[in-house]
């Protein structure tokens, strides 16, 4: 029944005039009148000024794809990020879904966007699967993980202790003070830049060498992610002036409602043959700022282990000791990590989540969210 009612409406882009309508259903759908998806400022930033955008929609349009009915009111929204994927050399055209919603009562509109996008794409990924769009993403038949690899480590035990410590989790209290312990034996001068004027591109050129398959890292793409986000502030750790031996990004996360911060790491991109000098700039970063503990998100854990060295731990062996990865406020689910979907075609059927150089840093993961649901600067 669904595909025939498809029919009888038009699929189009959301434009300036659409905007008010789309983001007063998304804060409707939601519930929040402060939803930072609904952020005129925030989807502006996302939607309209990416660096990709053009390769799937007009420069004066949104990349919020949508199902209109004859007076152009919109029935269902699907929000993406067009990007490219760095394979073999080739930029392979790719879609990072953010959120697809039904606002009718037309059943799987919103699932027919989502084949729809799938249809206009090489490579198609999504992060944070709720339950309904998994079992969507599982009737259309695209691989999902339910985690993929997150490392951290442990800069104040006490504190990490106080504030999420569990004495029935058998072991938990013997693993932070370890891995604090480790973490304290670490010392390496470091560099903050605060923009990219100086940086050197070898970085990037190092990364396609070794990486055959990776989101796109340029300088263009870190600019935009990071340095003109609407409202987080980020930090570019490097060892050098001028990034010749690689970079980080980072920001301090304060957490909700306590004492604490924790240090979230969106990018680790050294050179070769400074992953450890990286790393350990990054903890010397983290420890200087009284930071209590610091994560990062990779989905190839063969590359997370290559760029992210000890005394960073893997999750096959944090994740029984519970370590939260949500702080607005802390929080222990069940998962430990980001869930993902993964969908490649043709040529580029090879691209798994085991070759795939992606971060916490792709589609729109990294958020701080203050208690009235709004992203907020740091």
């Amino acid at each position: 029944m669904a595909e025939v009612l498809v029919r009888e409406y038009t699929v189009d882009y959301i434009n300036e005039f659409d905007l008010p309508q789309a983001l007063r259903l998304l804060r409707d759908f939601i519930g929040s009148e402060s939803y930072f998806g609904a952020d005129n400022k925030y989807v502006r930033w996302q939607y309209f000024d990416s660096p990709f955008k053009t390769t799937m929609v007009d420069k004066n349009q949104y990349s919020m794809l949508v199902f209109l009915d004859e007076d152009r009111n919109i029935l269902a929204l699907d929000a993406f990020l067009p990007w490219k994927t760095y394979v073999d050399g080739k930029e392979a055209k790719t879609v990072w879904d953010i959120e697809w919603m039904n606002f009718s009562k037309i059943k799987g509109l919103g699932r027919e966007l989502v084949k729809r996008l799938r249809g206009m794409t090489e490579i198609y990924c999504g992060y944070g699967v709720n339950q309904l769009s998994y079992n969507s993403y599982e009737k259309l038949g695209y691989p999902m993980i339910n985690e993929i690899e997150r490392k951290i480590a442990v800069m104040d035990a006490g504190k990490c202790l106080f504030l999420f410590g569990n004495d029935s989790i058998k072991g938990q209290k013997e693993f932070l003070r370890e891995s604090a312990e480790r973490c304290s034996r670490i010392r390496q001068d470091y560099v903050v830049i605060q923009d990219f004027s100086d940086i050197s591109e070898d970085y990037w050129i190092d990364h396609t060498q070794r990486f055959a398959i990776s989101s796109y890292k340029n300088l263009e793409v870190l600019k935009w992610r990071y340095l003109n986000h609407p409202y987080i502030y980020y930090n570019i750790i490097t060892i050098d002036p001028e990034a010749k031996k690689g970079l980080s990004v980072v920001r301090l996360e304060k957490i909700k409602g306590v004492d604490g911060r924790v240090l979230r790491i969106l990018e680790m991109l050294p050179v070769r043959g400074y992953e450890e000098d990286l790393t350990r700039a990054v903890l010397s970063f983290g420890r200087d700022h009284g930071l209590i503990l610091a994560d990062f998100f990779c989905v190839s854990k063969k590359y997370c282990d290559e760029v992210c060295r000890s005394p960073f731990i893997g999750l096959s062996e944090h994740r029984e000791y519970a370590v939260p990865m949500l702080f607005q406020p802390i929080e222990v689910r069940e998962r430990k990590s980001i869930n993902m979907v993964l969908d490649c075609n043709g040529e580029f059927k090879r691209v798994s989540f085991e070759e795939f150089y992606a971060t916490k840093g792709d589609s729109d993961q990294d958020q701080s969210i203050n208690e009235d649901y709004r992203t907020v600067s740091l």
